[in-house]
């Protein structure tokens, strides 16, 4: 199929608008729909840490309130059900430090990181207030989980677009093709009729849209033109013939004044 498409193929001209619109529609939802995806699939992640972060500030705050640091233990591990998050932290506020770490889980977890560099991360936080004590709950999920699971969901939708867009293009070259053969039809036999071959097999055309239309004027065009040819070879016969019959007379003409003057010669030479 793809061996009839030129540049000066009518089945080209016909196709490549169709090509193009559809390869930008196509970059504008790759573009557009991952970065919207990404865009509300990451405020659904800070929503959820926001979420866990005042279920825990919660627990604090009532585990400060009865002194009870076992209660306290068990607020930050409450998450630990939960896989969406990096890693949880319980700060306290200090006059005399930025802040203070009163705890945190898992054991080791980068809080000082995520504090300093908050562009690697998304950060719940919920403040609490609970006796003496003031601080606040933060719930970090590091970006490169997000980004792979934003990337696992983007994944399907990048390969559909690939599909729709090969699809797309070649339904459209069909589309194209069934537009362009009648006329390309049409065009051969008016080049057939241009050399002179009146002959020429033109199948009636049923549709009644402007192709059906023009091969119908095509074939009234190719009968006016072989009744025509037919008047002018008729024409030239008859006057082939009556220039035969007038040479013939005009010879015989001649001959019979060549036999005169051959009589009239012998006569006088007597």
């Amino acid at each position: 199929m793809m061996r009839h498409l030129n540049f000066n193929n009518i089945t080209f001209n016909i196709w490549l608008p169709y090509a193009a619109s559809i390869l930008f529609v196509t970059v504008v939802i790759g573009v557009y729909y991952p970065s919207r995806q990404e865009e509300l699939f990451r405020a659904h992640q800070l929503e959820a840490l926001n979420h866990l972060s005042r279920t825990v500030a919660l627990g604090v705050e009532m585990s400060l309130e009865l002194e009870s640091f076992e209660g306290l233990t068990r607020s930050i591990e409450y998450i630990a059900k939960e896989d969406k998050f990096t890693f949880a932290a319980i700060i306290l506020d200090n006059p005399q430090h930025e802040y203070e770490i009163l705890a945190r889980y898992p054991e080791g977890a980068p809080v000082e990181t995520a504090l300093q560099e908050r562009s690697n991360y998304l950060v719940g936080e919920q403040p609490f207030t609970a006796s003496d004590f003031r601080g606040k709950v933060i719930v970090a999920m590091d970006k490169s989980t997000s980004d792979q699971t934003i990337a696992e969901l983007n994944r399907p939708i990048y390969y559909l677009l690939i599909a729709s867009f090969f699809v797309t293009i070649l339904l459209s070259l069909v589309f194209a093709q069934r537009i362009a053969r009648p006329i390309m039809e049409i065009t051969s036999h008016a080049q057939a009729l241009q050399r002179g071959e009146y002959q020429t097999e033109i199948p009636f055309s049923q549709e009644e849209d402007e192709i059906g239309v023009l091969q119908n004027a095509l074939i009234s065009l190719r009968d006016d033109l072989h009744q025509r040819k037919m008047e002018s070879d008729d024409r030239d016969n008859e006057l082939e013939m009556l220039v035969e019959t007038r040479t013939v007379a005009l010879q015989s003409a001649m001959e019979e004044a060549q036999s005169a003057n051959q009589a009239k010669s012998d006569f006088l030479a007597n």
